[in-house]
């Protein structure tokens, strides 16, 4: 019996775990062959539908989520009409709590199989080879003559260590360019209310030997990104010391690793392997959602804020690991006034990234049921992904006025390309409110009409700038300095634009000139000139003058600009070697 495991992907790069669990565990089961076909949503229709009709399958399988839950259910009903033969399972968190109403739904379904799937797959493919009766598998709905049967829920298994590694066997050769995804544990010691993982109680842990194994095949693969999927990484802080320091002693100068944590139970330990990984080894997600104490009472969240804020700004000032920081909109109590105080006081930590994201109220989340949506009066998309369009505490045109600060949030800081500019906007125009100066910069694209036209590079800058002129500001020209540093900072370029360009003088052209051919002076500025490379150096050099103390505005973006005219230096990095760009300052008075 054939078997094929298929997912639809959001994009490219990413990769499913859970259908090469499933090959992995069932792979054993006499008779049956099973291969996994991985495609993206964005795919054209057809060459998938065509793919797996050629595949010659007796049973095709299904991985559900919310981002490819419609497209998978008209492929499944598709393949069906063009190979009705075939029996169609469906599995996955997207399926697992609505199983008979999807089934009752959607005539082409013949089988679902509801939460932890190794188990219930290897017993109904055993199932449907012999032809034997399915009423005693557990997690597992089907369907009979006079309707749809849903079996008693399954229960986790106690120990994981039944479930075979996907990676300990065979080539990573598939996984080349591409994000893998890993977990050394299932479950979640909190209980958040808009989560799944909340329904589940306790921690189930991978053997500590195996995991080790399996990063070993991936530093010496040299994978560029491996994504650990456990929901909280650091449930056991020992545990988490322990691979992280592996990782450390294993590194291959390229990989990275990210993880979702729970910051307020970081300790000393683990704050002290964040701050002295190499840089780039480790990223860590961090989940702060609000800090509104009403809302975190409902949603089950119990979090130190100062605990969180002392590591997340240790962590910001050692500089090794990047971090994000996770928000939602949209909460039981948060109002749009309080969500700027949370907004506020997560932006303040010094943060990499700023995720702002929006409830939602995904099935089988203790928030989505009935008695709690009519009680916090949330009104919901009723697709995928089910996001929340407003409720008793926030309006509509409120979700709506945050849903473009969030995309000029992601343009402008989270890019990392006007982090100069939008720092001294946010400290000295805006006193430190950056929920104000993201909220009136949103407006402005609102009513510019901006939101609705494609934009190149350069007039993301311009625009801006133009902004801090209609505000009046009084500090234009300081800001076009900054924002020619943030360019300049990006990738070395043969202009600047017009509207942001320098005056400097002929005598400075000059001096730019012969200092870059003193290379003495270099190598007294720059600590890595190798002057065996003076060539292919001065190649990645770019030298601009500034009408102001730029380098006191980059360590404190509060601060005056100074009249003292400098010099920066651009030292830009290797082609394909990842590094930053490198900058040093010259006093020119």
């Amino acid at each position: 019996m054939k078997v094929v495991i298929a997912s639809l992907n959001s994009k490219y790069i990413h990769t499913n775990l859970a259908i090469r669990y499933l090959k992995e565990f069932c792979g054993g089961i006499e008779g049956v062959q099973i291969e996994i076909a991985e495609y993206t949503i964005n795919m054209d229709k057809d060459r998938i539908l065509r793919g797996l009709f050629d595949k010659n399958a007796d049973v095709v399988c299904f991985s559900c989520y919310i981002w490819n839950i419609e497209s998978t259910l008209e492929l499944a009903e598709n393949l069906k009409k063009v190979a009705p033969g075939v029996k169609v399972i469906l599995g996955g968190p997207e399926v697992s709590f609505e199983s008979k109403q999807i089934m009752e739904e959607c005539g082409s379904i013949d089988f679902v199989v509801s939460g932890e799937g190794e188990l219930t797959l290897s017993e109904l493919l055993t199932g449907i080879m012999h032809g034997s009766d399915l009423s005693a598998i557990e997690g597992l709905t089907f369907r009979m003559a006079n309707g749809v049967v849903q079996n008693g829920a399954r229960c986790p298994m106690e120990s994981l260590d039944s479930v075979g590694s996907p990676y300990l066997s065979g080539t990573m050769e598939e996984f080349k360019d591409k994000i893998v995804y890993y977990e050394s544990s299932r479950g979640c010691p909190f209980s958040c209310q808009y989560c799944m993982s909340s329904i589940e109680r306790g921690v189930r842990y991978f053997d500590i030997s195996r995991v080790k194994r399996e990063l070993k095949i991936f530093l010496d693969a040299g994978i560029k990104q491996v994504k650990f999927i456990d929901r909280t990484f650091n449930a056991s802080v020992k545990r988490a010391a322990q691979i992280l320091r592996y990782l450390m002693e294993n590194d291959n100068g390229y990989t990275n690793f990210h993880f979702e944590v729970a910051a307020h139970t970081i300790d000393e330990e683990l704050l002290g392997i964040f701050k002295n990984a190499r840089k780039g080894l480790f990223q860590i997600e961090i989940g702060i959602q609000s800090l509104n104490r009403d809302t975190l009472r409902e949603i089950g969240r119990g979090q130190n804020f100062e605990r969180i804020r002392n590591v997340v700004t240790e962590i910001a000032k050692a500089g090794r690991v990047h971090q994000h920081v996770d928000l939602i909109a949209g909460l039981p109590h948060e109002s749009f006034e309080s969500f700027r105080d949370s907004f506020n006081g997560v932006f303040d930590l010094g943060a990499d990234n700023i995720q702002l994201g929006f409830l939602k109220l995904l099935k089988g989340a203790p928030i989505s049921r009935s008695e709690k949506l009519r009680e916090h009066g949330y009104v919901y998309r009723a697709n995928p992904p089910y996001e929340v369009l407003q409720n008793k505490y926030i309006s509509f045109e409120q979700l709506a006025r945050l849903k473009e600060m969030e995309e000029l949030l992601e343009l402008y800081w989270n890019s990392h390309k006007f982090t100069q500019a939008c720092s001294y906007i946010i400290a000295s125009l805006y006193t430190g409110d950056a929920f104000k100066f993201f909220m009136e910069y949103a407006e402005y694209w609102h009513d510019k009409g901006y939101y609705e036209i494609g934009h190149s590079r350069d007039c993301f800058y311009r625009l801006l700038l133009e902004f801090c002129k209609h505000k009046d500001f009084g500090r234009t020209d300081t800001v076009r300095e900054l924002l020619r540093f943030d360019y300049l900072s990006m990738a070395k370029t043969s202009r600047v634009p017009d509207f942001m360009a320098g005056t400097a003088s002929d005598e400075f052209g000059e001096w730019r000139l012969e200092l870059l051919r003193d290379e003495a002076r270099l190598a007294g500025i720059i600590p890595e000139y190798d002057r065996s490379e003076h060539r292919s150096f001065a190649r990645r050099v770019h030298i601009e003058q500034f009408a102001c103390d730029i380098e006191a505005l980059v360590e404190s973006p509060n601060s005056m600009a100074g009249k003292s005219r400098q010099a920066a230096l651009f030292v830009y990095p290797k082609a394909n070697s990842g590094g930053d760009t490198k900058i040093y300052f010259i006093n020119l008075d």
